[in-house]
């Protein structure tokens, strides 16, 4: 709805279905995440050329995830990510208990191992996902945008895939 927002009359009330997608979200996230770590794009396609070609694969056990945004969608894929094991730290715009603020993420993306964007789109996060926010990553770390596409700047992203 972020492009709609400006666009509203003053009389009339906008309501969003925060909540309702939570769990569809963080699914496909979770699955998202696990395609990466067990390899499957690959392995799928090693199967349709009816070739063996194994390869290894991360274990999720003792990730450190960093969510980065931390709101409905993410509290719901935490819940799922923990099971597995993995070391959770968040960050959001205001810190609170369990959540550091975003003042602290030049401190945390480096041991991150990954990173989930769960932002709202605003003019603070637009581009957040920049030259500098990647060059703070771990090398290797998975980076998973959650968020809508203007919290990335495509031009970094591309430029950080390039030097591999």
């Amino acid at each position: 709805m972020d492009w709609i927002v400006d666009l509203v009359p003053a009389e009339v009330t906008l309501c969003s279905v925060r909540g309702a997608y939570d769990d569809l979200m963080a699914e496909l996230l979770l699955a998202g995440i696990l395609a990466v770590y067990k390899e499957i794009p690959y392995h799928a396609g090693a199967q349709a050329q009816r070739r063996w070609d194994p390869r290894p694969v991360r274990v999720l056990g003792g990730a450190r995830v960093l969510f980065v945004g931390y709101g409905s969608i993410a509290e719901c894929l935490e819940r799922y990510l923990v099971p597995f094991g993995v070391d959770v730290r968040r960050v959001a715009r205001r810190p609170r208990e369990g959540v550091d603020g975003i003042s602290e993420l030049s401190v945390l993306l480096p041991g991150a191992d990954i990173v989930i964007v769960l932002t709202p789109l605003t003019p603070q996060t637009q581009g957040l996902i920049d030259e500098e926010f990647l060059t703070l990553m771990k090398p290797g770390a998975l980076l998973v945008n959650g968020a809508r596409g203007l919290v990335a700047d495509t031009a970094a992203l591309v430029a950080a895939a390039e030097r591999g």
